[in-house]
């Protein structure tokens, strides 16, 4: 884990998210990645990791004061299976949209997605049958927003016809979602629980 100065994270690593490759390149082998620090969107610095580290597998970015972000498209990455993106103080009523159909636009690879923003719509159903069809990887795409305390929860079962499975839930309650799909608990579930125990929460 990579974290910014400013909180306290106990013995993790405290770097500034800029020039990130510095703290990366000593780790070339790396197949997991967790950066926790503010404006890392607009520093590009998931592009940065996306693009220097190809064996990357799970890459977790939780990251704050996101006024704004540049939906720049994430660079191809062939091997990534896990990206879990929490963009706090990010409300835009597209946002979810123009995330899906630009910034993941060149990922082909994840079997799981998570992106947790502040405030906006829920992605259209055609935007998600769509995104979901040019990706059989894809098993779960889920978004969380803070303000509503909503979540959205999209499921792709290669061996059912019966398409992109969404479900709708107004109450994001941590406990309910990992009675309700446990087999989401080492994927999702268990990062938030280990956030709330950090002074991020």
């Amino acid at each position: 884990m990579i974290a910014s100065d400013f909180m306290d994270f106990g013995q993790e690593l405290h770097p500034s998210g800029k020039n990130i490759s510095t703290y990366l390149d000593l780790f070339p082998s790396l197949k997991e990645v967790k950066i926790i620090c503010p404006r890392l969107f607009s520093e590009q610095t998931v592009h940065e990791v996306l693009t220097d580290y190809r064996p990357l597998r799970r890459l977790c970015i939780i990251s704050h004061e996101n006024s704004k972000i540049d939906y720049t498209p994430f660079p191809k990455h062939g091997t990534l299976e896990l990206l879990f993106l929490e963009l706090n103080g990010l409300s835009v009523d597209d946002g979810c949209n123009r995330l899906l159909n630009e910034t993941l636009s060149n990922l082909f690879s994840p079997k799981y997605i998570l992106r947790k923003i502040e405030h906006g719509k829920y992605p259209s159903i055609k935007h998600l049958n769509a995104f979901f069809e040019i990706r059989p990887e894809l098993q779960w795409l889920v978004v969380v927003f803070n303000e509503y305390g909503k979540v959205m929860l999209c499921h792709a079962d290669k061996h059912s016809r019966t398409g992109v499975e969404i479900i709708k839930d107004p109450t994001f309650h941590l406990g309910n979602l990992i009675h309700t799909y446990p087999e989401l608990y080492d994927i999702f579930w268990n990062e938030f629980q280990k956030l709330s125990k950090c002074s991020l929460y």
